[in-house]
């Protein structure tokens, strides 16, 4: 692992499950817990139903998070700055799955 601290050793040892795995579980809930919450709320405010439920899609948002998370910490050295990392789940969120694939046009 590169030397990214104490505080990536820390979440590498969560996002591994290692040990019986309950941090990972726990982080995860929480995580998916406290997304929920602003997804639905957001919506409420903008006044749109959701396609899926908001729980399903924190989960989802959440999981996708901390895998590409995992990943950029386990890599040694780190692909890319964390920053360039952040954008690009920002892109990810924002246009989707088949826009970060090359399909539809840029927005």
């Amino acid at each position: 692992m590169w030397a990214c601290g104490l505080l990536c050793g820390l979440y590498l040892v969560i996002l591994r499950g290692e040990g019986d795995g309950k941090a990972l579980h726990a982080f995860h809930d929480e995580s998916a817990r406290r997304v929920g919450e602003v997804f639905s709320t957001r919506t409420r405010h903008s006044g749109v139903t959701p396609r899926l439920p908001a729980d399903l899609l924190a989960r989802a948002w959440v999981g996708k998070q901390l895998a590409v998370l995992h990943w950029w910490l386990e890599q040694d050295p780190a692909p890319m700055p964390a920053e360039e990392a952040g954008r690009m789940l920002l892109d990810l969120a924002v246009h989707g799955r088949l826009w970060a694939s090359g399909y539809g046009s840029p927005s």
